[in-house]
């Protein structure tokens, strides 16, 4: 998808609401791009014709075949960013069977290392060279969230009535900012472990659950 100064959502599960919203945009720029090369190529191998000619003809007809990708969703291609190397090859799986429900629309998915990863996205913002959806995290969406530079997802929830109450409790309301919008959906989390020598606690006065 051509970059853009607009706003973008967060997190994969939203990929199928934002997919409507950036359409537009993405058919408009890259659907008349492709088919034009053909068309122009055609007159050259016919010989003799006048260099300007040709150039001429085949302008006006791509903008019909493009009208009609806009119209049938083709060309859609959705920029999706993620930081672990680890889970790309599973969220790869996840963009696929996205693609395969959703023909004419694929994901393309970037994966930078963790400080590479903030940096270029904080960049993007600045010169409107952003994926359309990247994995955020917790203690980094505020200070999007206060720049305005994400789009809330709650009128694409509400429009696909999307479930929020199916993560472990709490979970999905991190991604609700204090002015009460939603900006990502959880996709995974981490969980911290106590390991306590029951053997030290003795004569300490404390106890496991302490």
């Amino acid at each position: 998808m051509k970059k853009r100064t607009a706003r973008v959502a967060s997190g994969l599960v939203a990929l199928s609401l934002v997919a409507a919203a950036c359409g537009s945009d993405d058919d408009s720029a890259d659907a008349p791009a492709d088919e034009p090369s053909d068309e122009a190529d055609a007159p050259a191998d016919e010989g003799d014709e006048p260099a300007d000619e040709p150039a001429d003809e085949p302008a006006d007809e791509p903008a019909d075949d493009g009208d009609d990708a806009m119209e049938e969703g083709d060309g859609v291609v959705l920029s999706y960013w993620l930081w672990d190397n680890n889970q790309q090859p599973f969220y790869q799986t996840c963009a696929d069977d996205f693609a395969a429900a959703n023909p004419g629309i694929s994901v393309e998915i970037t994966q930078l290392g963790w400080g590479d990863y903030w940096d270029g996205i904080t960049a993007g913002f600045a010169t409107g060279d952003v994926p359309d959806v990247f994995t955020n995290h917790l203690a980094r969406y505020p200070e999007f969230v206060d720049s305005d530079v994400l789009v809330p997802l709650n009128d694409f929830i509400d429009a696909n009535g999307t479930p929020t109450d199916i993560y472990w409790e709490g979970l999905a309301e991190l991604w609700v900012a204090p002015n009460g919008d939603r900006y990502g959906l959880p996709k995974d989390f981490d969980t911290v472990s106590l390991v306590v020598n029951e053997d030290l606690l003795e004569g300490s006065g404390l106890t496991t659950a302490d």
